[in-house]
């Protein structure tokens, strides 16, 4: 019996020594799998997926009040146009459309004026806005508040009277 307990002995050492071997050859097949998916998947495709979901993200609106001190009187839509030049020629018409400036509400009596643009583009649009004094069409541009609701920039240009 004690051939008979070796030999069954040996014979169990050999199966688990095969089994483990077969399960480290499955894990090592697997991971190296799952690496070459990652690699692929994190290059282009994951990139992708992101700047999709970056692209959809909803970008809020905000209103600059703006001070204009100018001998001149400029009407609404010379304002509009001379804007849309300057941004366009600052920043290219992608950024235009993207950023959507657009002057909302002019107070001539205070010369004050609202422009709606989209958030990230607040720099560019008050650079624009430098452009018309810099090119001469007002005698200084004072941006004075930034908002999130019309509401609040209109109470913001409109002085309370005593």
């Amino acid at each position: 019996m004690t051939s008979l307990d070796s030999t069954l002995t040996q014979a169990l050492i050999f199966i688990t020594l095969f089994l483990s071997l077969t399960a480290m050859y499955v894990s090592l097949r697997t991971y190296l799998n799952l690496r070459t998916f990652t690699k692929v998947l994190s290059s282009k495709t994951l990139k992708t997926y992101i700047n999709k979901l970056e692209s959809k993200k909803k970008l809020r609106k905000r209103y600059l009040i703006v001070r204009l001190v100018s001998t001149r009187k400029h009407t609404h839509k010379e304002l509009q146009e001379l804007l849309e030049k300057y941004y366009t020629h600052l920043h290219g018409k992608i950024s235009l459309s993207k950023a959507q400036p657009r002057i909302v509400y002019i107070d001539f009596k205070n010369n004050t004026l609202i422009v709606r643009f989209r958030a990230p583009f607040k720099w560019s649009v008050i650079s624009s806005l430098a452009m018309l004094e810099v090119n001469k069409h007002v005698d200084a541009v004072i941006p004075l508040k930034t908002t999130s609701t019309l509401k609040k920039a209109k109470k913001y240009a409109i002085p309370v009277s005593d």
